[in-house]
């Protein structure tokens, strides 16, 4: 591209913006973790619905052809199938209960009925059945049988088993709660037969429900008569029962009995306290006398009675006139004077005459008393209160007897009320059993009533609340209805199918998605081209056969879409300059056919339209393309060079370029050679590399696939960074993740981004027209007045 010039700070605009802050940063080149930190294009917070209108726009085609087919095809079945009508009515499958005859003929059966319920021992039948229950009957061969008869009258097509199919009976529900409502739709391609089958099906529901209603009444009727003669034979074994109790037990009038009993127990309960009240007197006024008497009962008894004897009186006094002689005595004489020893011996024959009366007069309480002759003689006071003494031990002595015969008197009635109360509760449930057995009779009498009152008012069928005859027949599916489905459907099924295809496709097919899936910086977006390079080259004579070297020697300028193209390898070199790639590069990409060739080439031609002197070097050994994309020869080459074992110094190097001024030059791979890895590895090739950084701005190798060879890992840790070659639709999502993973344990800080192959530029190119356009309608739009 003689004729090309520097990019302009206005072309250079896009890429200074996509990396502003990458400007400030180390000039001494990024690690992988660097570069990962800095990139702007990567939005970690992207909303779900922001994602889901991105995969919408990638499949687009996708979406627009599911929705279409889905929206055609049931369009069409609409319009190829007959149309089906349908038609319905409601039925209130409870009649309404009947006024009039007093509570005995209030209700349905079923409310009839219901009261017995608390009748004992009695298994009320079921009345009718639940709702699912009912529906499912009428929905029966043995109700559906008669109607189809009928209908096969006028329409011989119709069967039970095709009015079932076609007919639906629903409930109809209040909120989620069920009711008494049923609907019966019927649908068939025919409207006149659909209104006619409503017709009938009403008609033989309600003859059913008169039916089953009338000998349901006259089951429950011989039920009820079946259970009044039970009854009775229960009242009468009842009665007997009572009788029978009665006599046996002398109960006649329980509550009476249970009162008088209860009143006897409180007369002997309180006479009881009250001898008791009278005992703790007599007892505390026994205590106080003895206490100051200090003699028991009968010591007292004792004394009474030798007070009262004249005998026992007259030898005390007898024993007292002795004693006082001898006492008389002792204060004159010795006690061994024989007139003191003859009163001695006279008061011990008295003193025994004395104890013998004392003893004769205590008689039984002789032996209960220790010295009776001690207790003779009393002063009248003594007398009295040994009186009192023995009074009150009578009376409390009394009292106590009595206290004694009231608790018998009260444990006999005690026991004769829990007696008693056994019986009452047998008595009890005799006769609860017998009042129970009077108002269940009753009962069944009033229900007997009562159905007899429905039988004779043969009031039993369903009530229809639609008017069969302007029942309405309508399309099951107006066209209106299959349109807005077709549009809900095709449009569910167009996203469902662009979700498959995205899921199932394994490459990458927009750059959002790209970005989302793969955290590395995007340093250049080149959009589809397939134009070919158009430039002219030449060869270099050399004074060495084994090398040969071509430099540009022209290019045609680049002209509508070729020139967004070239544009967008500016805006790449401009990226890398801002990143300081250094002077040598690895173009690699994850498989083949991503398009490195491609952009090796057409970078070094932006590299050299800016003034740079540039060396291409196709370095894939194995299946070159760089001699192709130029339409050059490729006899000899790189691996000619390097198998030739040539020393490389920055003299000869300038010698077989003839010390050109062209900015590119390309050395091609040269023949193939089996030995491709050692000639990359070799002394030859480091020296290669060492000198042309010396003579050129910038070096880039086209590298073979990373993921298949291990050539281009080997080239990569001799330059000094590298670009990874995505192809937008069809380079493999896990090839792409293998290769970055390989660059992130062995080639740390030689990546610098990815380069997005065959992008779609429909936006760009629109902008860049636009732009021109502007450019071009400026001047004319200044000279206007």
């Amino acid at each position: 591209m003689s004729n090309a010039q520097p990019i302009s700070s206005e072309n250079q605009r896009p890429a200074m913006d996509i990396n502003s802050n990458i400007q400030n940063s180390n000039q001494n080149g990024y690690s992988l973790e660097d570069i990962e930190r800095i990139d702007p294009d990567i939005d970690e917070s992207k909303s779900d619905l922001a994602k889901f209108f991105d995969l919408l726009k990638r499949r687009w085609f996708v979406l627009f052809g599911a929705a279409g087919a889905t929206a055609a095809f049931m369009v069409v079945s609409y319009l190829v199938n007959p149309r089906i009508y349908q038609g319905e009515f409601r039925l209130l499958i409870e009649p309404i209960a009947q006024g009039g005859g007093g509570a005995a003929g209030a209700g349905t059966t079923a409310q009839v009925l219901s009261r017995l319920q608390s009748v004992p021992g009695l298994l009320v039948p079921s009345q009718g059945r639940d709702i699912g229950s009912q529906i499912q009957v009428l929905a029966s061969d043995s109700v559906l049988d008669p109607v189809a008869e009928k209908i096969e009258e006028q329409y011989p097509n119709v069967t039970t088993g095709s009015l079932l199919s076609n007919m639906k009976v629903t409930n109809v529900l209040n909120g989620n709660l069920p009711t008494k409502l049923v609907n019966v739709s019927y649908r068939a391609t025919n409207r006149e037969q659909v209104a006619y089958v409503l017709e009938q099906l009403a008609q033989g529901f309600i003859n059913y429900s008169e039916d089953e209603r009338q000998n349901q009444i006259e089951e429950n009727l011989r039920f009820i008569n079946a259970e009044i003669s039970r009854q009775i034979s229960n009242l009468d074994g009842y009665e007997a029962d009572m009788a029978q109790f009665r006599t046996g037990n002398e109960i006649y009038l329980p509550a009476e009995q249970a009162t008088a009993l209860s009143a006897q127990l409180d007369e002997l309960t309180q006479a009881r306290q009250q001898n008791r009240a009278a005992a703790e007197a007599a007892l505390a006024t026994y205590q106080n006398i003895q206490a100051q008497l200090q003699m028991t009962p009968q010591e007292a008894l004792v004394a009474t009675n030798l007070s009262a004897s004249k005998s026992y009186a007259t030898r005390l006094e007898e024993l007292q006139k002795v004693e006082r002689d001898l006492a008389e005595q002792l204060g004159r004489f010795r006690e061994d004077t024989p007139i003191v020893q003859a009163l001695q011996e006279q008061r011990r024959v008295m003193l025994e005459q004395v104890k013998a009366e004392a003893q004769n007069v205590a008689g039984a309480n002789a032996d209960l008393v220790q010295f009776p002759e001690n207790l003779g003689y009393q002063s009248p006071t003594s007398a009295g209160i040994i009186g009192q003494y023995i009074e009150a031990a009578i009376e409390y002595d009394a009292l106590r007897r009595t206290d004694q015969i009231l608790a018998q008197a009260e444990e006999q009635v005690l026991s004769e009320i829990r007696r008693f109360a056994d019986l009452v509760k047998d008595y009890n449930q005799i006769e609860l059993r017998l009042k129970t057995g009077i108002e269940s009779l009753g009962l069944l009498l009033q229900s007997r009533q009562a159905l007899q009152m429905q039988l004779a008012q043969n009031d039993f069928s369903w009530q229809l609340l639609t008017d069969i005859s302007e029942a309405r027949v309508y399309p099951v599916r107006p066209f209106s209805r299959v349109l807005l489905f077709a549009a809900i459907a095709s449009v569910i099924v167009g996203i469902a199918a662009a979700y498959i295809v995205d899921a199932l496709n394994s490459s990458y097919v927009s750059l959002e998605q790209l970005k989302e899936k793969v955290k590395l910086p995007i340093l250049g977006i080149i959009p589809k081209h397939r134009s070919s390079i158009q430039s002219k080259f030449q060869q270099f004579s050399s004074p060495t056969p084994s090398v040969s070297f071509w430099g540009l020697n022209h290019s045609l300028a680049s002209v509508g879409q070729r020139a967004l193209f070239d544009e967008s390898f500016n805006a790449l070199l401009s990226n890398l300059q801002l990143l300081d790639s250094g002077k040598t590069m690895a173009i690699t990409s994850p498989a083949s056919k991503d398009g490195r060739t491609t952009i090796a080439t057409n970078l070094a031609l932006a590299a050299a339209a800016m003034g740079k002197k540039v060396l291409l070097v196709d370095a894939d050994l194995r299946r070159p393309g760089i001699h192709r994309e130029l339409g050059l020869p490729n006899q000899v080459g790189l691996s000619d060079i390097l198998g030739a074992d040539h020393l490389w110094t920055k003299s000869a190097l300038e010698e077989s370029l003839g010390y050109s001024l062209s900015n590119l030059v390309v050395l091609t791979a040269g023949s193939p050679r089996p030995d491709a890895i050692g000639l990359l590895t070799s002394e030859s090739m480091a020296d290669l590399l060492a000198v042309s950084k010396d003579v050129f701005d910038l070096v880039i190798f086209d590298t073979p696939p990373l993921v298949l060879f291990a050539d281009a890992k080997l080239i990569t840790t001799r330059v000094d960074s590298a670009l990874l070659v995505v192809n937008m639709g069809r380079t493999k999502r896990d090839y792409l993740q293998q290769a970055i993973q390989d660059y992130r344990t062995s080639l740390r800080g030689k990546l610098l981004g990815l380069v997005v192959n065959r992008c779609n530029a429909t936006g760009m190119n629109r902008l860049y027209r636009q732009y021109n356009t502007e450019s071009e309608q400026r001047p004319l739009l200044a000279k206007l007045p």
